[in-house]
């Protein structure tokens, strides 16, 4: 007899696509569940393939854990991002037969929030991680038409209306939502700042706990490599929102050739580049593009930096980048920007600039690395970082409170 707790944990990507943080994060907390505390999981996730029929199931098995990828339709509309009854059907149908004994959902854009009501109606205790700002806005994160951070504290359908294409859809895509998010039995959000965020937006504090995202551990043998120049490195990939265009501003401003520009092409996660913009770009210092990395094999790429780009435009849930890199000794550079910045302290390990589009902070935070000494750089706080190891403690001892 199978003695092992059923987990159905949900999130729109999952390897071999790979994609995003909250991907990364829901991959390793699974990986754990299974090998350290014997959960018996199955993921329900998304792919795109025109060449199959959409809604057509594929299952494997990956990480460990088993996987039914669900495949898109080619063409989609606003209200199948967030209420897709057909994937509800689908849903319904595995958990009437897997019959969990929980789930654990991440990202879901896509999928679709109606299998919520399924899990409800079988009385699955469900647990919401939630990564980013997309039950509580239409654009996931807070970024409005104009491509800026729209830095509301509590969300205001009157500023909303000068953002959104559609009012009377954003107000339906909200109610809908607002009638889902009672069903969830506990809210995990991975800093302090995201959590008090969606308590000013009516969420339930007494349902809302912090679980900060873990990070993996450099290898024992990891040791950054020896270089005459300073080494930036950046992994946001294109768009305003992580600020790419004030990185290429910045640098075409410096006089300067002593330096390298390391920049990470993840759009090839997903079949795509983005990286024709830093080919292109007049800079004086050397361009290398890398191609994207996993979580087994990320020391390649940090062991060649010195300074972590980060200059996000949204108050960022986490930053799961800058507390790797912190754990492997990279000074940072980054925005003022929620989450981020609560292991990052001024002057020790960091440099932090303002959420602007005025290249000019960031401009002046470069500078001031050329006369650092990367070399014997020590960053003093890395203790306090949370492992993967440590998050899932946590989540297994939520998970286990639970379904006792």
């Amino acid at each position: 007899m199978n003695s092992k707790k059923k987990l159905l944990s949900f999130n729109v990507y999952y390897a071999p696509k790979s994609f995003g943080g909250a991907t990364i994060v829901a991959e390793e907390i699974n990986l754990r569940l299974v090998n350290d505390y014997n959960w018996d999981i199955t993921v329900i996730t998304t792919f795109q393939d025109k060449t199959y029929y959409p809604y057509h199931l594929k299952k494997y098995k990956i990480k460990d854990v088993n996987v039914i990828a669900i495949n898109l339709p080619e063409h989609s509309n606003y209200d199948l991002i967030y209420r897709n009854e057909q994937i509800g059907d689908i849903i319904a149908n595995f958990i009437r037969t897997i019959k969990p004994d929980l789930a654990h959902i991440h990202s879901i854009q896509h999928i679709g929030s109606t299998f919520i009501n399924a899990l409800h109606q079988n009385n699955v205790k469900t647990i919401l991680t939630i990564h980013d700002c997309w039950w509580i806005c239409e654009r996931q994160f807070m970024i409005n038409g104009s491509g800026r951070y729209c830095f509301q504290k509590k969300i205001d359908p009157l500023a909303c209306i000068y953002c959104v294409e559609e009012i009377n859809r954003f107000e339906k895509r909200s109610l809908y939502l607002k009638e889902i998010l009672p069903k969830i039995d506990l809210f995990l959000f991975p800093s302090d700042f995201h959590r008090q965020l969606h308590i000013q937006n009516g969420f339930d504090s007494n349902r809302c706990r912090t679980n900060k995202n873990g990070v993996r551990l450099p290898e024992n043998n990891f040791k950054k490599s020896s270089s005459k120049v300073v080494r930036f490195g950046f992994t946001g990939g294109p768009g305003k929102i992580k600020g790419y265009e004030l990185i290429l501003e910045a640098f075409s401003k410096i006089a300067l050739n002593n330096y390298e520009l390391v920049v990470v092409d993840g759009a090839k996660n997903l079949g795509k580049s983005w990286s024709h913009a830093f080919k292109s770009a007049k800079i004086d210092g050397k361009v290398r593009i890398m191609p994207p990395y996993s979580q087994d094999s990320m020391d390649d790429f940090y062991k060649h930096i010195d300074v972590l780009l980060f200059p996000s435009q949204w108050k960022e849930s986490f930053g799961l980048t800058v507390r790797e890199a912190l754990l492997r000794d990279i000074w940072i550079i980054s925005t003022n920007g929620g989450g981020t910045t609560e292991d990052l302290v001024e002057g020790e390990n960091a440099h932090i600039i303002p959420i602007t589009t005025n290249s000019d902070f960031l401009l002046n935070a470069i500078l001031e690395c050329f006369d650092k000494d990367f070399k014997t750089f020590k960053n003093i706080h890395k203790s306090k970082i949370t492992t993967y190891k440590d998050q899932t403690e946590e989540i297994n001892t939520m998970f286990q409170h639970l379904t006792e």
